[in-house]
């Protein structure tokens, strides 16, 4: 019966000089990078969702505070005082023709951050600019309302600048842990199928021994034979199939000795 050849194609996709050991730590250490890569995602995603999201209702408490503040007085100022809020925010009044009626004083004179439409009376937006000295993202909320009487929007630019810098802190910290995990991956994997394969290389190691010398010391007719692994399983199973292969090589041997 012919011997059947595997295709070189095959032969070749699994690279033969590289062993099954490194083979498997590539594949441990390429799958925690990636699912290390993929959780930082998610992570940085959520945790900036989650701390962006309150601030639509901290820009209607904003506006609130803006419009009470006009309520009692005759006008309100040019330049409107600092909001307490937990996030920074700045403010601009539009009038029914986006003309820009009052403002916080860091953005007295500048256009209107965002322009609300017929359409669309409370649109959202984004926008990046320099805040004491420090260039930063925004989130920018307008919210119609009325003062003494006549239609308004009022525009709440609320800083990102925490939101940046906690997902800032994760992506660092992600960029981080991904070498020291895929490392320690690796490690334990090269390790653990090391401890593994060691019952496999200890066979292999002792078919290669059989020697000459080694073949003349058994009496004749007697197979030389692997100890069996004291577990019952796969590597028992491959002891015992070796040493039966053993057993008829030793009575071929035997039977030609004797024709």
């Amino acid at each position: 019966m012919g011997t059947v050849n595997t295709p070189p194609s095959t032969a070749r996709s699994w690279r033969p000089g590289r062993s099954v050991r490194s083979r498997l730590t590539f594949a441990i250490a390429g799958v925690v990078a990636v699912v290390v890569v993929g959780a930082g995602i998610v992570l940085v995603r959520a945790v900036h969702s989650a701390l962006v999201r309150p601030i639509t209702g901290e820009a209607r408490a904003r506006a609130a505070d803006v419009v009470a503040m006009g309520t009692s007085a005759v006008r309100l100022p040019e330049a409107l005082p600092t909001l307490a809020a937990p996030w920074r925010s700045l403010v601009q009044v539009l009038g029914a023709d986006d003309e820009v009626l009052a403002a916080s004083a860091e953005v007295v004179g500048e256009a209107p951050l965002l322009r609300p439409t017929p359409s669309n009376r409370e649109p959202v937006g984004k926008a990046m600019f320099s805040s004491q000295g420090h260039r930063q993202n925004w989130r920018l909320d307008a919210v119609a309302a009325s003062l003494h009487s006549q239609p308004v929007t009022v525009v709440v630019a609320t800083s990102l600048a925490q939101a940046d810098r906690a997902t800032g802190l994760i992506r660092a910290a992600v960029v981080i842990a991904l070498p020291l995990l895929v490392a320690l991956a690796a490690a334990l994997t090269w390790l653990t199928v090391g401890w593994a394969l060691s019952p496999v290389e200890a066979m292999r190691a002792a078919v290669a021994a059989f020697d000459d010398t080694a073949r003349s010391a058994a009496r004749p007719g007697q197979a030389l034979r692997l100890g069996l692994p004291a577990t019952d399983d796969e590597l028992s199973r491959l002891a015992g199939t070796l040493n039966t292969l053993l057993d008829r090589l030793a009575a071929a041997n035997a039977s030609n000795a004797v024709s």
